[in-house]
């Protein structure tokens, strides 16, 4: 169905001889991000949409509203952008120009700033949920979501940018809070089965992102026969995900898993904490709980910092988009395929051994990863950097656990969530930065270095934690 307006852009199979730039006296060049960049024969009838087609059309990654033209002689260039969208905008081709189609630039201040703002709406949540329950917090945060969905789909269809990025920071919120419930699940479990339950947590995320990515296909073209834009589709699925997930948890999440925490607290006096609740700064003075901290805010920041450089490691070393996409896939199956059984790994091994093993196999990604640039030994170091930072995350979520009596569970467990947020903000924006002015080697080495505190912090607790400690 055709509305009007539409450009169709058709790439031939190859390029006839006269397009040949050796064999031209005159040409267009078209460079960036198209299909087939390179030069073409100058002609006067034809227009830029001509000379696009025969670069095989925009790639996906092009900026249609940023494409530029250098016009002129060597002493007299001249440069005209102008943007796909306003076809008045589009200049006559004339013979020697060269035609930048300039990609997309992702607005990571954007992507911090929602990281940021899930960081410290944690905190808030941890006191909320204090007062308010887990049940009724987690609930109240999926319907933030599902607000923030909503808005998304209204500012797409209405092309506004702060309703947009509105949304996406109210989704920010809402994953926050539901994080927040892998603590609940440790709760109201005996201290020896918590791995098992945050893993479960864990997983179950897992399988909540492949439900919404089965449904996303079909929700695009339902939005599409409802006049949306395509990419409506993910967010009608999010929307709809988070709705159901409040509905089960308001009415099956009961008891409250707050006052079952209590509950089993008194059934293990001799190993859950009990009493009135201590300020944030003496828990965290404790070995096991700075440990269990530092296991996860330095696991996330060592993970952050090798993950999101790799991409771009790829690309300086031409590699394909389909190699880059394989070797992130090995990554995030390192991630949260062990949950099917690093919580009993956990239980069984203790919650020092696995921070143990988490930073050990970190150190062991960081080292393997700057070694070669091909996509086997990238995918490989991905992959066990995704396991060190699953066995970090699980271990010292259940190590800090069992540091808390139930009066302080949930304001502490904010506070270590927004500081997990806030060191992975810190290193998303502070990790380019480093790329760009050193090398992905560098990169390797720092992660590397910062592995090594969890590691010896753990070798540290294992020494002198109580014979009771899990």
């Amino acid at each position: 169905e055709w509305f009007g307006g539409e450009h169709v852009f058709l790439q031939s199979e190859g390029g006839s001889p006269d397009e040949d730039i050796s064999k031209a006296d005159s040409s267009v060049q078209i460079i960036g991000s198209v299909k087939s960049p390179g030069e073409y024969k100058y002609d006067n009838r034809a227009d830029f949409f001509t000379y696009l087609s025969k670069a095989g059309g925009p790639s996906a990654e092009a900026d249609l509203d940023n494409i530029e033209v250098i016009r002129g002689s060597t002493s007299a260039k001249k440069a005209l952008t102008f943007s796909l969208r306003k076809i008045e905008q589009v200049p006559q081709m004339e013979n020697g120009d060269i035609v930048i189609v300039h990609a997309l630039v992702p607005n990571y201040s954007i992507t911090n700033s929602a990281s940021i703002l899930g960081a410290l709406s944690a905190l808030v949540w941890g006191y909320l949920m204090d007062r308010i329950g887990r049940r009724n917090g987690i609930t109240l945060g999926l319907v933030i979501g599902v607000l923030g969905n909503g808005l998304v789909l209204f500012a797409i269809q209405s092309s506004s940018f702060v309703l947009a990025v509105t949304g996406l920071m109210m989704m920010g919120i809402t994953n926050s809070a539901v994080l927040l419930g892998r603590f609940a699940a440790a709760e109201v479990n005996p201290p020896d089965q918590r791995g098992r339950a945050i893993s479960a947590v864990i997983l179950g995320g897992v399988i909540g992102t492949l439900l919404a990515r089965v449904a996303a296909v079909p929700m695009s073209g339902f939005a599409v026969s409802i006049g949306m834009d395509e990419l409506a589709g993910a967010y009608l699925t999010t929307l709809v995900l988070f709705a159901i997930a409040a509905v089960i948890v308001f009415l099956g999440l009961r008891p409250d898993p707050r006052d079952l925490g209590r509950e089993v607290a008194k059934l293990y006096p001799s190993i859950i904490p009990q009493g009135e609740a201590r300020p944030i700064s003496q828990i965290l003075r404790q070995p096991a709980a700075i440990t269990a901290v530092t296991a996860m805010a330095l696991g996330q920041v060592v993970m952050v910092a090798v993950m999101v450089i790799t991409s771009l490691h790829m690309e300086d070393h031409q590699h394909a988009r389909s190699d880059i996409y394989s070797v992130i896939s090995a990554h995030t199956f390192g991630m949260f395929a062990p949950s099917i059984i690093s919580g009993w790994l956990l239980d069984k091994w203790g919650r020092s051994r696995m921070i143990l093993t988490g930073a050990s196999t970190l150190l062991l990604a960081c080292i393997i990863a700057p070694i070669s640039p091909d996509v086997l030994p990238l995918g490989f170091a991905l992959f066990l950097l995704g396991i060190g930072w699953n066995f970090c995350f699980v271990g010292g979520s259940t190590l800090l656990a069992d540091q808390l009596s139930p009066a302080e569970r949930s304001r502490t467990q904010g506070v270590n969530d927004l500081l997990v947020g806030l060191a992975s903000a810190t290193i998303s924006l502070g990790s380019g930065y480093i790329y760009a002015t050193t090398n992905y080697t560098t990169i390797a080495i720092v992660a590397g270095a910062l592995a090594l505190i969890p590691l010896l912090m753990s070798l540290s607790w294992m020494r002198q934690k109580p014979v009771n400690a899990i």
